[in-house]
């Protein structure tokens, strides 16, 4: 007896093999069953679905997370396995044999019977252990995938069942390493199974026909095997390459000709080739095309199986699950791996066509490789190494996008006891928006916002006295980081102001809701602008909204009420071309010198009134700036194009269609033939009233009455997310409580005074007690 009879994985893996799911015209009744049982073992439900064929059962098993309306996380498995040849075998392929060494010989025992195994005999420890997970996990056994999974996994990936299990990533099958490296695959070949299909002259054998079908296959072979050796070579001269880097071609079948002593009318012969994700689909046809017609034309080409590209699953920082995945084999668990394209077709292939990122990994290192081979073998030893490997990567990956700023705000409500959820903008996965809420003894009345953003703008490190991300305090208590007035602060003072509540016992009317987002400092339109769109929103039924304002180096608090709009436009200025000795009229030259012009006599006149009057700030005036040129070829050509970017901040007191209009003006006056892109274009949304008319305006100011604060209101010179709440009718000011504070927000050595900082929180705490209870 080996070691590893008693051990219960091992005897629940062998039981599996034992399933002959084996094809052609397989039942999968007994691994239905066999399955049926497993779920029941592990109290999870268990659906069956019939995507193509009542006799193609796709099997899941389900574990909800702690957090079900983040996008899921499948852990995919095929259920059938490739025909045997019994007689040369050594032991029986489907009797799971185990030698003294452990080896357990079994068709399916690599491919891939073993991987769906390790999935539940992971989950099994993992729930014995009593973890939980963020996300829901589905454990997918599914049909034929060894005939192209055509009924399988590609057709149900079309259904409206598995739209619903709202998906984020895959992990299903890879290959044995024959070393230590665990082999990761990221992407496939596409798959052409192309039939030449060649007519050509008939006659008798003794003849010399022109146009026969063997001199068109001979050519046709040429060019093929020439491509074939072509990739052979690059494959052969480049360490770095596997073959999934690699094109092959192999001519598969060929059949024709009725008689030994008969040129035949017909031939058709099929090549297999899997085409690198490096290539041009539409150039390799037209290659191909071309080559029929220069072997003298009459051959058809009939696509047995023509597979389009499919984009490859991003192996790098914008992939939240591949961070997750690395970590944990990489740093967790000092695991070598490389990573690849796998050489041939998987089920991956079908859900990375839908759009979502899927890896392929079978944890079998110093293994060689036998799938579809004869003696399939797996050890007993690397197989349940694998079930500790999946112990560790399954809760890494349905954990995946606790990104640090996530995990350290989630770690802040949790310790406040405010409930919270995560959500992702249009399901992806880089966008989370942090939502925490404090319910309020009245939740029928309309809930009170604290917005603020995660993100912070990029950092020029050799221009700050201290490393920009370190937090840095001085003697003074100034405290050096990016973020720090831009606003970080903020969002930190909100957390603060609670916890000083929660600490009171304080009792509150409203219901409160924290958020951080994503993305503000490069514009919002993908966060929050989309976020506020989405029914989750709508959900929180938000009344008012406090988001970020900016410091001020006076001894008084600003409140920002409005922003103006904002326009970013390319003109593109087309003109006469030639030689620079020329005087050539029309030319683009001129144009943009009269545009300029005019914009900056604009420009002079609202620097004007700011100068004249002391009580105008930027925010209440129109800023245009050149922001980008380009245009020219050489030195000595007048060109026949430049383009010209300027960014307007329109006041809220111009007319919109009017200053447009005055733009369209300037530009006939110009000579014309000045054409506009439109970079950005957010107009005005309405300003929030800062009057006796907005109850959640007069608790907000009575708080600074009730401090002995100075206020005022401004109208904001830049943009911040207020602008997408305003849009939809939601009242919104903007504050950060940063009195006698230097403006350094997106500037080097970015600073925020520790008693400013502080005094901010005591400022939150007042205004949100009136707030909550108004």
């Amino acid at each position: 007896m080996s070691a590893w009879e008693n051990n219960e994985e091992i005897k629940l893996f062998r039981e599996y093999l034992r399933i002959p799911s084996v094809h052609p015209n397989i039942d999968y009744e007994p691994c239905i069953e066999f399955l049926r049982k497993q779920a029941n073992d592990l109290g999870l439900p268990l659906n069956i679905y019939h995507p193509a064929d009542k006799t193609k059962p796709v099997v899941i098993i389900t574990w909800q997370g702690t957090q079900p309306e983040l996008p899921s996380v499948i852990l995919n498995s095929h259920m059938d396995v490739v025909p045997v040849f019994a007689d040369k075998w050594t032991h029986p392929p489907f009797a799971a044999e185990m030698d003294e060494e452990g080896r357990i010989f079994a068709r399916g025992s690599q491919d891939m019977k073993c991987v769906g195994m390790q999935y539940l005999a992971a989950i099994r420890a993992l729930k014995k252990q009593g973890v939980h997970m963020k996300r829901t996990v589905h454990i997918t056994f599914v049909p034929d995938e060894e005939i192209g999974g055509h009924l399988g996994m590609e057709a149900f990936v079309k259904t409206e069942e598995f739209k619903k299990l709202n998906v984020g990533f895959s992990l299903d099958e890879g290959v044995a390493a024959t070393d230590d490296n665990y082999l990761v695959y990221y992407a496939e070949r596409s798959i052409w199974q192309i039939h030449f299909e060649i007519s050509g002259n008939a006659g008798h054998g003794s003849l010399l026909l022109k146009n026969t079908v063997g001199e068109k296959l001979h050519f046709i072979l040429n060019k093929m095997m020439a491509f074939r050796e072509h990739e052979s070579k690059r494959l052969e001269n480049d360490p770095s390459l596997s073959i999934g880097d690699v094109t092959t071609v192999n001519l598969t079948t060929i059949k024709g000709g009725v008689q030994s002593n008969v040129v035949p009318p017909f031939l058709d012969v099929c090549f297999d080739i899997r085409l690198a994700i490096t290539v041009d689909h539409q150039e390799f046809e037209n290659q191909v095309r071309k080559w029929c017609e220069e072997a003298g034309g009459g051959i058809e080409l009939h696509f047995e199986q023509k597979e389009p590209k499919v984009e490859p699953t991003k192996i790098d920082a914008s992939n939240i699950y591949w961070v997750a995945f690395e970590q944990c084999l990489v740093k967790e668990l000092g695991l070598k791996i490389r990573k690849q394209i796998f050489p041939g077709g998987t089920d991956s292939r079908h859900i990375r066509h839908v759009g979502i990122p899927s890896i392929g990994f079978s944890p079998m290192i110093n293994t060689p490789v036998l799938l579809h081979d004869h003696d399939e073998f797996l050890k007993a030893d690397t197989y349940l190494r694998g079930v500790e490997i999946y112990q560790k990567l399954i809760p890494a990956v349905l954990n995946a996008g606790q990104e640090p700023c996530v995990k350290f705000l989630s770690q802040q409500l949790e310790s406040l006891k405010i409930p919270y959820k995560v959500h992702h903008i249009a399901g992806d996965t880089t966008k989370p928006v942090l939502i925490g809420t404090w319910l309020g003894s009245e939740p029928e009345l309309p809930a009170i916002l604290l917005n603020s953003h995660m993100d912070v703008v990029p950092v020029y490190n050799d221009k700050w006295t201290y490393p920009p991300f370190s937090a840095h305090m001085d003697e003074e208590g100034r405290i050096y980081a990016r973020g720090s007035q831009d606003m970080k602060c903020v969002g930190a003072q909100y957390l603060a102001a609670l916890r000083q509540l929660k600490k009171n016992h304080e009792k509150i009317r409203r219901t409160l809701h924290i958020m951080f987002v994503p993305d503000e400092e490069i514009g919002g339109d993908k966060s929050l602008q989309e976020f506020v769109k989405c029914k989750e929103f709508n959900d929180l039924k938000v009344g008012f909204a406090l988001d970020e304002g900016m410091a001020i180096e006076a001894d008084k608090y600003v409140a920002f009420y409005a922003e103006r709009s904002l326009w970013q436009i390319n003109f593109k200025f087309k003109g006469s071309a030639g030689h620079g000795s020329l005087l050539l009229p029309n030319t683009a030259g001129q144009k943009f010198n009269y545009l300029l012009d005019k914009l900056m006599t604009y420009r002079a006149s609202q620097q004007d009134i700011m100068a004249k009057n002391p009580s105008i700030h930027v925010g209440d005036v129109t800023t245009i700036n050149l922001t980008m040129v380009k245009g020219g070829v050489q030195s000595n050509v007048v060109p026949a194009m430049l383009e010209a970017c300027f960014d307007m901040r329109i006041a809220i007191d111009v007319d919109l269609k009017e200053f447009e209009n005055q733009l369209k003006q300037w530009c006939n006056e110009a000579g014309g033939d000045i054409e506009w892109e439109w970079v950005v274009r957010i107009d005005t949304a309405p300003k929030t009233k800062v009057d006796a008319s907005n109850p959640y305006w007069l608790a907000f100011e009575k708080a600074f009455q009730e401090m002995n604060l100075t206020l005022e209101t401004h109208v904001f010179p830049g943009g911040t997310d207020s602008q997408f709440l305003r849009a939809i009718g939601i009242p919104s000011i903007g504050f950060s409580p940063m009195p006698n504070t230097p403006v350094l927000l997106h500037d080097h050595d970015e600073y925020l005074k520790a008693d400013v900082y502080l005094h901010g929180i005591e400022i939150y705490t007042r205004i949100l007690l009136n707030l909550l209870n108004c």
